[in-house]
């Protein structure tokens, strides 16, 4: 390649692989006449090599329940897109719950000396004892989202201060029977909406009822439970578990004739794509996925610098107030 391209061979290495010590010096247009070589010759970087040279893979693993909501795909995407730009291979795992597969996973990345592992895998009910074991052989496991083993490093949007918001604008408008709609209590998630409401409630002087906690299994169905016992119980809003929930709840309370937001105000989580386009448009918390995958590849850039990572980083949610509150 560098006879092709008429430079040095430390010339074509810098350019290549960063190689070529601290003393080499390449322009844009030499750089250019050595990838075109590059191109033409067929060559790729012989990867294994590379990485007994530097120590390094240049790959990052990551773990997801398969049937994760759609936010952790994004914040996925958007940690992938960044990485992407500075070398790096993103390799995603998806399992059901199976640890088995988790276990196969890691070892895989491990095989592969993976620089680090990201894990949107937190909770996995029963299991959450072999999960931790699993997890504890690695250092480099970065979570989104904390966990409940010790000493873990992880990137989290505050979910409780997203859903005091929520309770705090709800009751500026007026509002003073709230239903909050969870899904499973088992995970952290789940039980920081629920402090971030029973918190919310006790700024404003409203009496906690645990009636308007309403728990259901989360399939298309446990929607019309949700109405149903919430319009029951007289609330004035509905406080959603996510966004999707949330435009589930309204066609539902339009199929039963009931006005959003004239007779009951609905609220999402997430700010998703879709929020501001269904009718009417979606009151919601954005976590602040950008600044979540940033901060994540901050972590991870930290970690490859000095073998262990940063403090943990809570990202602070915004409130964003649209037609259906």
């Amino acid at each position: 390649m560098a006879n092709l391209a008429d430079v040095s061979v430390s010339a074509t290495s810098k350019a290549l692989l960063g190689g070529g010590g601290k003393t080499t010096r390449v322009s844009e247009i030499t750089a250019s006449k050595i990838r075109k070589a590059a191109e033409e010759l067929g060559y790729r970087p012989n990867a294994a090599a590379r990485q007994l040279k530097t120590g390094k893979s240049n790959i990052i693993g990551a773990i997801i329940h398969s049937t994760a909501p759609q936010v952790y795909y994004v914040r996925f995407s958007k940690i992938q897109q960044i990485l992407s730009k500075m070398g790096y291979c993103f390799m995603v795992g998806q399992s059901d719950g199976n640890i088995e597969l988790i276990e196969r996973y890691l070892d895989e990345f491990r095989s592969r000396n993976a620089d680090v592992i990201i894990s949107a895998f937190l909770d996995a009910p029963g299991k959450n004892e072999r999960l931790k074991r699993l997890y504890s052989g690695f250092k480099n496991v970065l979570y989104l989202g904390h966990p409940d083993s010790g000493n873990a490093a992880y990137v989290e949007p505050d979910t409780k201060e997203g859903i005091l918001q929520i309770v705090d604008y709800l009751v500026s408008k007026g509002v003073k029977h709230m239903a909050i709609d969870v899904i499973d209590k088992f995970y952290r998630s789940v039980r920081m909406r629920i402090e971030g409401y029973k918190k919310g409630l006790n700024k404003n002087g409203i009496p906690f009822d645990n009636s308007l906690i309403i728990e259901d299994t989360g399939d298309n169905h446990s929607i019309q439970n949700t109405v149903r016992k919430a319009l029951a119980l007289g609330a004035q809003a509905i406080i959603a578990g996510n966004d999707l929930r949330a435009i589930m709840i309204i066609r539902e309370l339009k199929r039963m004739k009931v006005n959003v937001p004239g007779e009951i105000k609905v609220t999402g989580f997430d700010n998703m794509e879709f929020a501001p386009f269904f009718t009417p448009s979606l009151t919601t918390v954005d976590p602040r996925d950008n600044e979540i995958a940033c901060a994540a590849v901050a972590m991870i850039k930290y970690f490859l610098a000095e073998k262990h990572f940063p403090e943990n980083i809570f990202i602070k949610p915004n409130l964003i107030i649209r037609e259906s509150a």
